[in-house]
């Protein structure tokens, strides 16, 4: 992950600010950056791919 993306991410759990869309998408795309060492299926099968 980015260090600007994981900035986000912290800093917007820290302001308990966790349904804001940037959030998605930072996780989303490290969900499809990593789906080869995740478990791919399990991501597909939550929608998270």
């Amino acid at each position: 992950m980015a260090l600007g993306d994981s900035r986000i991410l912290i800093d917007s759990v820290a302001r308990g600010v966790v349904q804001d869309p940037q959030i998605e998408i930072v996780l989303r795309t490290y969900f499809e950056e990593n789906a080869d060492v995740i478990w791919s299926d399990a991501l597909a099968s939550h929608d998270l791919l």
